[in-house]
């Protein structure tokens, strides 16, 4: 009796170009085949057609072809190793094409699919010794065309990465420069000129180049934390210390509140600790503390905190002594709608961005609103005792 996967390899050998180009057929339904020559899409397939049939020829039923490969158990199945090397090749190139992950699994998908009609339409017999040799040989196929493919992509980003902080770099080096020589000069003795001259000169200059890094550190925490309303945030809390952080952001936002009048208070207690995540927090941070300052005009815009008995909560008030804030705004804090989705100016986007990331810090906003007392935003966390 003919042994059934023998038989296999005979006729794959002999349909080897009716098999490649039903292949063909199928795989330029995918975005990224279309415009490849026959050389560029037919790639490894035809040595893989090759490869497989002998080793099929060879080895019949009695071996369960690719498994051997997969363990690294066997250098036996000399022609199934070289397939499945041709497969790490084809991976490598696909990714230097523009295909995506999903479309060289698909590649193989369809390869396999072919293979299994070619078996029904020349009556051999499906019978599981194909079925899993022809299975094992495709899975080690396409697990070499991942992995070479998804080692091309984590190399390709770790470059990006690189390059992206190599510009971060160099554009804060400026600004600090300016920073440091500005220091060096409000410092120096000079008697050529008064204090109050010298300071009109250079504060403004101090000022400029606070507000680029302070744009730069914007940019760097919106590529790393999600932005967008369609986004879930994720999270990465740990126990810091929380005036550090507030004091440093109610320094970067000074000059703007100094040229409307505005004045920043920081009374958050010294020695609090809440387990929060660093730019998520640093976020809600500066969107309340310039929506306060801004409503406040010349008034008095207070940080505070307090624990909250009982319940494992740290509250960080933000309150401004003058103004109502509208209740759409406080709606926006509080709870989440459908508008949230929509366009509608940068403020209503900051203030959803605060409540969404302060729910993933899993805790929760209150706002208290009058024209008596003004405006109180504050925000729960979760405590270092919880």
């Amino acid at each position: 009796m003919t042994d059934s996967v023998t038989e296999l390899g005979v006729k794959l050998r002999a349909h080897k170009q009716d098999i490649l180009r039903e292949w063909r057929r199928r795989v330029l339904l995918l975005e990224s085949a279309q415009t490849l020559d026959l050389p560029t899409l037919n790639d490894h397939i035809p040595v893989l057609i090759d490869d497989i049939a002998e080793a099929f020829i060879v080895h019949g039923s009695s071996r369960t072809h690719g498994k051997d490969v997969a363990n690294s158990a066997s250098l036996n199945d000399d022609k199934t190793q070289e397939a499945v090397k041709s497969a790490a090749a084809h991976g490598q190139d696909r990714h230097e094409l523009g295909f995506d992950l999903a479309e060289v699994v698909a590649e193989y998908s369809s390869f396999r699919d072919v293979i299994f009609d070619f078996v029904i339409d020349h009556q051999i017999a499906l019978s599981p010794a194909i079925i899993r040799s022809v299975n094992t040989v495709l899975d080690v196929a396409i697990s070499r065309a991942v992995r070479a493919f998804a080692g091309l992509r984590a190399a390709e980003l770790r470059q990006t990465q690189e390059k992206h902080l190599a510009f971060i770099a160099h554009d804060l080096r400026t600004p600090l420069n300016a920073i440091s020589t500005c220091v060096a000069l409000l410092s120096s003795p000079d008697i050529g000129e008064n204090e109050s001259v010298r300071a009109s000169k250079i504060v403004p200059m101090l000022e400029r180049n606070i507000q680029r890094i302070v744009a730069l550190v914007e940019g760097i925490l919106a590529t790393a934390s999600p932005s967008g309303d369609d986004v879930t945030p994720t999270t990465s809390a740990r126990e810091m210390t929380v005036w550090p952080i507030v004091e440093q952001i109610c320094l970067e936002v000074f000059p703007l509140a100094s040229k409307q009048g505005a004045q920043i208070v920081n009374v958050v207690d010294a020695d609090c600790v809440a387990s929060i995540d660093m730019a998520m927090f640093t976020r809600v941070v500066q969107n309340l503390l310039g929506n306060a300052i801004k409503a406040v005009g010349e008034g008095t815009v207070t940080i505070s905190s307090h624990r909250r008995p009982g319940a494992g909560k740290l509250a960080i008030t933000f309150h401004n002594d003058n103004g109502v804030m509208p209740e759409a705004h406080q709606r926006r804090l509080t709870e989440a709608s459908e508008a949230d989705t929509e366009e509608t100016g940068c403020v209503n986007r900051g203030l959803s961005i605060v409540r969404q990331f302060v729910q993933a810090m899993h805790g929760s906003v209150e706002v208290s609103s009058n024209q008596s007392r003004g405006t109180s935003v504050t925000i729960f966390l979760p405590d270092r005792a919880a």
